[in-house]
């Protein structure tokens, strides 16, 4: 479900869009300790998906998605302009070149497939988080680098 944030709270923000079935549950408990409870958004429908991105993200975000099939990739494709703008990781359901030269067209700042272990998407989301938190203060600069919990 996607929740407003409160005013004047400005939270890097993590907004995830994955099933929760085993594998998306699995991506979850890799990234859910990168970010306090308030800051994570768990979409687990398109639609949820969609709605999350239509609201003011109030600050720093990132998105991590997992297409989990190509259909989902293809979803996910219809509502590139809803990304623009926005630092995302993507996870495909394959690493068929076609798939890897669509998902491209997205700009993400990282790309992985579904049979990965999300180790990586986690470090390369707290490299990002870690780095827009010290961005807007949060952090002094030689904490920048973050780490994976």
């Amino acid at each position: 479900m996607c929740v407003p944030s409160e005013a004047g709270n400005a939270v890097v923000k993590l907004l995830l869009y994955a099933g929760r079935d085993v594998v998306g549950r699995r991506l979850a408990a890799r990234v859910r300790p990168l970010v306090s409870a308030e800051a994570l958004v768990h979409c687990d429908t398109i639609e949820d998906f969609v709605r999350c991105l239509r609201r003011p993200l109030d600050g720093e975000a990132l998105v991590i998605a997992m297409a989990s099939d190509l259909d989902v990739f293809q979803r996910l494709l219809d509502i590139s302009g809803l990304m623009r703008g926005v630092k995302t990781v993507l996870i495909l359901p394959d690493r068929n070149a076609e798939t890897v030269s669509a998902a491209l067209k997205l700009h993400p700042r990282y790309l992985t497939d579904i049979d990965s272990d999300f180790l990586d998407v986690a470090m390369v989301a707290a490299r990002i988080l870690s780095r827009a938190s010290a961005a807007e203060g949060r952090l002094p600069p030689g904490d920048a680098e973050g780490g994976v919990p």
